[in-house]
C-alpha cells in the first residue's frame, strides 16, 4: 500500500508541477521547505500534541492519516522533492513510529517509488534535459547509498541534527 500510494501520489504532483508557472513555483517551494523542516524540528510529541489538543505526548495520528498524510507527502514529492525525505520523516514521527532507522527506510522506499513515477511523468511530457539529468542521477544514488550507510554508524541524536541542519541550511538557499 506505501508503494501504491506513493506511485499514485507523485504521478499527480509530478502532473502538477507541469501545469504550473515558473514564478508561482519560486514563490511557495521555500514555503513548502520550510514547513517539512519546522515540523520534523518540532519533534512527534509537540506535533501530536498540537494535532490532537492532546494532553499526551504518545498520541498519533491514525492508520488512515498515515495513508493520507503519506499521498499528500507523495503529491509534494512529486510536484518539488526537494525537503521529501524531512516530510516523510515527520509524517512516521507524527503516526507513532520511533526507530528513526525503520522511519528512514520506508522514507527511502517511498521517495523512490514517488520519484520514479514522477520522473515518468516528466519524461513523458518531454521535460527532461537527458545529457543533464544522467549525471545528477547517478550522483543522487551514490549520496544516498553514501547517507543511507553513514546513518547507520552514526547516533540517532546526530543523524537528526543532521536533518534539522540540512534543512535550515536548504531553506534558507531557497528563500535568497
Amino acid at each position: 500500500q506505501l508503494a501504491i500510494l506513493s506511485c499514485a501520489g507523485g504521478a499527480l504532483g509530478a502532473y502538477l508541477l507541469t501545469q504550473t508557472g515558473d514564478a508561482t513555483l519560486r514563490g511557495i517551494v521555500p514555503w513548502m521547505m520550510l514547513l517539512a523542516t519546522l515540523m520534523f524540528m518540532a519533534g512527534p510529541a509537540w506535533i501530536a500534541r498540537r494535532a490532537r489538543g492532546a494532553a499526551s505526548a504518545e498520541v498519533s495520528v491514525s492508520e488512515a492519516g498515515l495513508r493520507a498524510g503519506l499521498f499528500a507527502a507523495s503529491i509534494y514529492g512529486g510536484y518539488f522533492n526537494g525537503g521529501m525525505g524531512i516530510l516523510l520523516l515527520a509524517l512516521f514521527a507524527l503516526a507513532g513510529h520511533r526507530d528513526l532507522l525503520a522511519m528512514n527506510q520506508a522514507k527511502n522506499w517511498a521517495s523512490a517509488v514517488l520519484t520514479l513515477m514522477a520522473a515518468g511523468v516528466y519524461s513523458a511530457g518531454g521535460a527532461v534535459d537527458w545529457p543533464r539529468a544522467m549525471p545528477m542521477m547517478v550522483a543522487g544514488a551514490l549520496g544516498g547509498w553514501a547517507g543511507g550507510r553513514l546513518a547507520h554508524r552514526l547516533p540517532v541524536a546526530v543523524v537528526r541534527r543532521g536533518v534539522i541542519v540540512v534543512g535550515l541550511a536548504m531553506t534558507a538557499a531557497l528563500f535568497r
